[in-house]
């Protein structure tokens, strides 16, 4: 099922770029800055995990630190196989390392 328009919060239901993809965000995990300013989406898509990061790019690095330090329902962050995030992201190398990424563009 995908994920409705109000899964994305008030700022984000408009979002055209989410909005285009979501039938691809079922069973998504979607994570919002207090201010919603930015957003992280992580979902599993056959055997990899991909993270999606929209919005200001200091809130977006803010998401990932969270979910690296606590990950979903308290536990460690798992592997990405993919993640996305805004221009201007500065992504420090210890969540990279986390994530088991790498810088590419």
């Amino acid at each position: 099922m995908p994920v409705t328009r109000e899964g994305w919060g008030p700022v984000w239901s408009a979002d055209r770029m989410l909005l285009g993809d979501r039938a691809r965000w079922a069973g998504a995990s979607i994570t919002r800055t207090d201010d919603e300013r930015s957003l992280l989406v992580a979902a599993d898509r056959g055997d990899r995990r991909v993270l999606f990061g929209r919005g200001e790019p200091d809130g977006v690095t803010r998401l990932l630190r969270e979910r690296v330090e606590q990950g979903p329902g308290g536990r460690a962050a798992t592997a990405a196989g993919w993640m996305s995030v805004p221009r201007g992201t500065d992504v420090p190398a210890g969540i990279l390392d986390a994530l088991g990424l790498e810088p590419f563009s």
